[in-house]
C-alpha cells in the first residue's frame, strides 16, 4: 500500500531544525541552500503545525540538547533526514544528549553530515559507516550557480559572527585576531 502524504501547494510540509535567523550569516546561508535545493518538493518551516517530514539542517546540532523540543518524538513518527549537519566534539559540547541523538539518527532515513570528522564521530558512537554520507556544507550549493563569477584567486571569504561564548577552543578574541590579518 502506498502511503499518501499531505502536501501544501504540492510541497511536503517539513519541520526544518535549523539555526536560521540567529544572527549568523553562515547559518542563514545553510537554510537558503536547503530551500534552494529542496524548495520544489519540501515546504521548509520551523515549528509548523502539521509537519509530514523532518529535516535536521546545517549547523552543529549534535551533541547539544536537541534544538527542537519534540525532535525525538517527531523522528519516531515522521520521515527524518540529516542534511549538512555538524557533529560537535563531546569534550566541548558534553555527552548528556548523545542517547537522544543516537535514537534520532537510528530513526533517520538519510544522514548527510558536513565533514569527515562528523562522520568519524558518529561511527565512534556506533552509527554504521554505510548509513552516513559526508556531503559538506550545503551553502557550497551556491558556488555551482555562479561558478567562475566573482572568483578572485588567493582570497577566502569567512563569515564571522559572534558565538555567544560557544566557540570551540573557547577564545573568540584569539580567533578574530587570527582571521583578521
Amino acid at each position: 500500500m502506498t502511503q499518501q502524504i499531505a502536501t501544501r501547494n504540492g510541497k511536503m510540509p517539513t519541520e526544518c531544525v535549523t539555526w536560521r535567523w540567529k544572527g549568523n550569516l553562515g547559518d542563514d546561508m545553510l537554510f537558503a541552500a536547503q530551500e534552494a535545493m529542496c524548495g520544489e518538493t519540501l515546504e521548509l518551516g520551523q515549528y509548523i503545525a502539521a509537519p509530514e517530514a523532518v529535516l535536521v539542517g546545517g549547523g552543529t546540532f549534535v551533541p547539544k540538547a536537541p534544538h527542537h523540543p519534540d525532535l525525538v518524538d517527531l523522528s519516531r513518527r515522521l520521515p527524518t533526514a540529516f542534511f549538512g549537519t555538524g557533529i560537535g566534539d563531546p569534550l566541548f559540547w558534553g555527552t548528556d544528549h548523545i542517547p537522544d541523538w543516537l535514537e534520532i539518527l537510528r530513526n533517520a532515513r538519510y544522514i548527510g553530515v558536513r565533514g569527515p570528522l562528523s562522520k568519524e564521530r558518529l561511527q565512534e558512537w556506533g552509527v554504521p559507516g554505510h548509513r552516513v554520507e559526508w556531503i559538506g556544507d550545503p551553502a557550497l550549493y551556491f558556488t555551482q550557480i555562479d561558478a567562475g563569477r566573482h572568483r578572485q584567486e588567493g582570497k577566502l571569504a569567512v563569515s564571522l559572527a559572534t558565538t555567544w561564548g560557544q566557540l570551540y577552543g573557547f577564545d573568540e578574541e584569539e580567533f578574530l585576531r587570527t582571521v583578521i590579518v
